[in-house]
């Protein structure tokens, strides 16, 4: 009877009803976009770095992080690559062979990262492949060079040049070559975008007289896991001569960064709920004010106050169980569309964007929890400030109520 009386009692005034809605509404509406372009901003950027170039988790030869000289390689190791496999999410290895050169063409010498990979590996993990915007991809017997569009650019070379590569190699080897460009890569990272340099790994080995030897193992894993967890699994197989690292700790700045920009966030968007639970209390009020006669009117024949105050809850439950719903329906397509055309800025949004080696763009996530954490968080702050008036109710004086 109450659920039926507390539905008949929402479409009464339906103005009323409607305004309360509106205001949970444009509550789940505007901090689930944010949040979701908060949280895309992040993952684009750990996407830049990590997800394109670095991978979420290699395995090294313990020092290499701190010393990234061709001297810290290791040997390929069949038994260790065997154990690592059999960690349950692993689902593949890519090797590298990673190390600094000097890139010329002409008159114009600049530094430049050099990375020999395994392309088949390399592109089942990165996505290398899709990264190509001129040329072809690499193969694996391939004896020239991808190199990165922004280092092309700076370098004057385009498809068919020849870029001349010189440094040390192993055990202080002279490496030195002249590798023609089969094919132009961009990344989303302007840093990585400006430096990186590709070659097949047996031509980067043959390069710095490091035959059979890599400084980095990139593992692939199954979507969605434990970085930490898969960590302390690879790193209990690995053996105390390596050392296991995620993305967090090859790249403590962005981690930083990240944190330092979610916080922010989260006192923005503390002030956005706070705004909107004064807009939703706002309502409450004025709806509870509007019908104290009523209520007076009802418990002076016969109604008790619990009851009452149990139909208020009900009626402000399926308003506030419609507003969500309607908020969550209106902002998941707006959302997707963010994620599809993201906010591209310029001006000095860009130039700081790049200075940080991050590409000025700024997705929106789709992920499932983003809508189901801020629908839950508007649905508890709406029930809260709804018991406002159920305690108005059961602190009524039907008398003074029913004079009013």
């Amino acid at each position: 009877m109450l659920l039926l009386m507390a539905w008949r009692n929402l479409w009464r005034n339906r103005s009323r009803s409607l305004i309360t809605m509106a205001s949970v509404f444009f509550a789940v509406l505007l901090a689930t976009v944010m949040t979701a372009l908060q949280i895309g901003s992040y993952d684009r950027m750990v996407e830049n770095v990590a997800g394109q170039y670095t991978g979420y988790l290699q395995v090294h030869r313990r020092g290499y992080w701190d010393d990234k000289s061709l001297d810290n390689a290791f040997a390929q190791d069949e038994v260790l690559l065997g154990r690592i496999l059999s960690v349950p999410r692993v689902r593949g290895i890519a090797p590298r062979l990673e190390t600094f050169a000097l890139a010329s063409n002409g008159n114009t010498t600049l530094g430049c990262q050099v990375v020999g990979i395994s392309p088949h590996d390399e592109d089942r993990i990165t996505g290398l492949g899709a990264k190509v915007s001129a040329g072809r991809y690499l193969a694996p017997t391939d004896q020239g060079v991808m190199i990165a569009d922004g280092l092309a650019e700076r370098l004057g070379l385009s498809l068919g040049d020849t870029l001349v590569l010189f440094g040390q190699g192993y055990h202080g080897a002279t490496a030195g070559g002249k590798f023609p460009v089969i094919g132009l890569v961009h990344f989303g990272s302007p840093e990585v975008n400006d430096h990186l340099v590709n070659l097949s790994l047996e031509a980067a080995r043959e390069l710095f007289s490091s035959e059979g030897l890599s400084t980095a193992w990139v593992v692939e894993t199954d979507p969605g896991s434990d970085l930490g967890e898969l960590v302390r699994s690879i790193a209990s197989v690995s053996g105390g001569e390596y050392e296991v690292m995620d993305w967090k700790g090859m790249m403590p700045d962005l981690q930083q960064a990240i944190a330092a920009d979610r916080a922010g966030g989260l006192i923005m968007v503390g002030i956005l709920y706070l705004i909107l639970a004064f807009g939703i209390f706002g309502t409450v009020v004025m709806m509870s004010h509007e019908r104290k006669r009523e209520f007076g009117v009802l418990v002076s024949i016969g109604m008790r106050r619990r009851s009452l105050a149990g139909l208020l809850f009900i009626e402000s439950t399926i308003l506030t169980g419609l507003g969500v719903a309607s908020g969550l329906a209106a902002s998941l397509p707006i959302v997707w569309w963010m994620s599809i055309h993201p906010l591209r800025f310029s001006g000095q949004v860009a130039e700081a964007s790049a200075k940080m080696g991050l590409e000025p763009i700024f997705p929106t996530t789709t992920r499932p929890d983003v809508f189901l954490q801020q629908g839950t968080l508007v649905w508890v702050m709406a029930m809260v400030i709804a018991l406002v008036p159920v305690a108005r109710v059961l602190k009524l004086d039907p008398l003074e109520a029913s004079r009013r």
